[in-house]
Formats: C-alpha cells, sequence, structure tokens
C-alpha cells in the first residue's frame, strides 16, 4: 500500500535519513490502519535500497531489495507481531499480548551481522501491548543496539509503553488521513468505482489502510454496515437494547477479540461523522442504503447531537486503551447517544 497523508511524519523521517544520522529505534504511533506499518515498511527500504534517491532519500521501490521487503522475504527485515505469535503458540494469551518469545528471538539475533546489505531492520507490530516482561527484555538492546540495526515499534497509543521504552525510541506520530486524500488514493487503484470510492473514503474515519480494504474486499463494507445496524437497532430499543449490545462486545473483547471492538467502534465513530456531514448540508444520507431513514432523522437533531455522539466516541476508545472496564465504557457510551 502507497503510504498517504502525514506529511510532516515522513518529512521527520526524510531528514534523518539525508543527515545520514538514523536514530537505533523509533516508536511510529496513530490509529489502526492509519498507516504505521506501510511507514515502517518504506522505513526499511529507504534504510536497504540500492537505488535509493540521494535527495530525496526516498528509496526506489522497485529494485530487488525493495520489493523483497515489500514481500516480507527479506532476510535482514524482520517482523514481529500478534499475528506471527499466534502461529507459533497455542497459548490464549498469545491474540491479546506480545510475549517475551518474540523479545528474545531480537535479542539473540539482533548483534549478529546482516546478511546480505549493510542494516538489519526489527518491527515490532503492536508493541502497545508488549507484556511487562517483554518491555524489560527489550531495554538493554535499546540501550545499546548494535550500530547497524534499527527497531521499529508501532502502537496505537504510546502510553501504553512504559516509560523506559518510550524515552529510548524516537516518537513518530501518525493521525486521521483527510477524506481527500483517502479518496485519491482509492480512485488511483485500477477499476475503482468513484461513486463507491466516495462512499468508502469518508467511512474509513482517515484509515486509508481500512479504505483499501473495503475496496479490495466487499465484506470489510458489509462489517461496516452490520456494525452500524446493530448500533441503530439497539437505538432505537431502548435502554435493554443498548446494555444487551455493551454486554456482547465485552464478551468479544473478554474473549480475546479487541480488534473487532476497535473497528466496531470506529466505524461508529465514522458513521457519526458521516451524520454531521449530513446535518450540516454536505452529505447525503444515500451513503447509508441501509439505514437512509434513520440517519436522516438522527441528522434533524442537529450537528451538535451528532459531533457530541461522535467526541465521546472517541472518549470511549481511548477509555478502552487506558483498560478501563470494557463493559462500563461501552455502556456508558451507548447511554449517552441519541
Amino acid at each position: 500500500m502507497p503510504f498517504v497523508g502525514n506529511r510532516a511524519a515522513l518529512a521527520q523521517l526524510r531528514a534523518a535519513l539525508r543527515s545520514g544520522r538514523i536514530p537505533h529505534a523509533y516508536l511510529f504511533t496513530g490509529p489502526p490502519h492509519v498507516g504505521k506499518t506501510t511507514l515502517a515498511t518504506w522505513l526499511a527500504q529507504a534504510l536497504l535500497c540500492e537505488q535509493s534517491d540521494r535527495r530525496s532519500a526516498d528509496p526506489c521501490g522497485t529494485c530487488r531489495v525493495c520489493v523483497r521487503i515489500s514481500h516480507g522475504s527479506h532476510t535482514d527485515v524482520q517482523a514481529y507481531g500478534l499475528a506471527r505469535q499466534a502461529q507459533t503458540t497455542d497459548k490464549a494469551a498469545a491474540s491479546r499480548e506480545l510475549g517475551i518469545d518474540a523479545v528474545r528471538e531480537i535479542v539473540r539475533e539482533i548483534d549478529l551481522l546482516p546478511f546480505e546489505g549493510q542494516r538489519k531492520v526489527y518491527i515490532i507490530e503492536d508493541a502497545g501491548t508488549l507484556t511487562e516482561e517483554a518491555a524489560n527484555g527489550l531495554l538493554k538492546t535499546l540501550e545499546e543496539p548494535p550500530s547497524f540495526a534499527t527497531l521499529i515499534l508501532l502502537a496505537e497509543d504510546e502510553s501504553a509503553l512504559p516509560d523506559t521504552v518510550r524515552s529510548r525510541s524516537t516518537t513518530v506520530r501518525l493521525g486521521p488521513v483527510s477524506d481527500g486524500e483517502v479518496l485519491r488514493l482509492l480512485l488511483s487503484q485500477p477499476g475503482s468505482d468513484p461513486r463507491i470510492s466516495e462512499r468508502i473514503a469518508r467511512l474509513a474515519v482517515g484509515r486509508p489502510g481500512w479504505a483499501l480494504g473495503a475496496l479490495r474486499e466487499p465484506k470489510v463494507l458489509e462489517s461496516h454496515d452490520a456494525h452500524v445496524a446493530a448500533l441503530l437497532d439497539a437505538l432505537s430499543g431502548g435502554a435493554a437494547a443498548r446494555l444487551a449490545l455493551a454486554e456482547k462486545m465485552a464478551k468479544r473483547w473478554g474473549a480475546g477479540h479487541r480488534q473487532e471492538v476497535y473497528d466496531t467502534l470506529l466505524d461508529w465513530l465514522g458513521y457519526w461523522r458521516g451524520v454531521m456531514y449530513v446535518s450540516a448540508g454536505v452529505g447525503n444520507a444515500a451513503a447509508y442504503p441501509d439505514q437512509h431513514e434513520r440517519t436522516r432523522t438522527l441528522a434533524s437533531r442537529g450537528v451538535e447531537a451528532a459531533g457530541a455522539a461522535a467526541k465521546r466516541t472517541v472518549q470511549a476508545l481511548a477509555h478502552l486503551d487506558a483498560n478501563v472496564n470494557t463493559r462500563m465504557a461501552i455502556e456508558d457510551l451507548l447511554l449517552d447517544f441519541p
């Protein structure tokens, strides 16, 4: 996926590359699907590229090194995260926390010279889920890494990491991408439909990764529509229906499906943004074909009501990151909605 938006983050990395003073460890933070993994891949390519543009410091993207990195098959670029951990362990915690085994593997290998190029890159996805033991095990490597190694930690919220890890890393913050930039990305894809692309761009809430997934895989959009339908059913069903939905989502969270719950709330956030657009007269309720009338009814209550609902959703996402009681956080959110 091409990296879009967040020009300040890209400029920060380019400046370091041009100066030749590359920090030994980076921490990329930002919402899910905003481009953290894409930017980490870009940086790995820039560090190892055989034909890098010296003035911009950008990787060429087409040499054998860049292609292999993009395909995840370069021996000097290794990625660790919950998905890989789930493939190598049967522990129930594998889907929720990144454990010590991944860190031990990095510590064991990082001092070995690069196998193919001049540098080694370690990308630690889901770094915000590192166990205390794993985070502590990483400290010595962050303090005294070999000169040829760069670690890139990816986390949704930097506060999820211990101060000792954050202080030893250079933070690069990524935020939501504008709807216009997401739309341009979608329209650049072969065979994209302008009408569908515009709808997806508005639903994406600044997440280009989610938008591309929705464009390429209809089930992503189907899942979004199902989340919105469940929300509206609960809103029209009274307090009992709202509490029942909160209980269902809390159980999913407790069963290890945290990303599913995050995605549901992000879909709700995108919906409330859409209601704001409709209320302000700059959007069309037809963007929600199955919920046209209910969307118009909510929009008739004014931009302020939809804006307050969107703000509360953002707060609930922050509460989940802070490990507040999940059921209580979602109950309070749903009871506060119009």
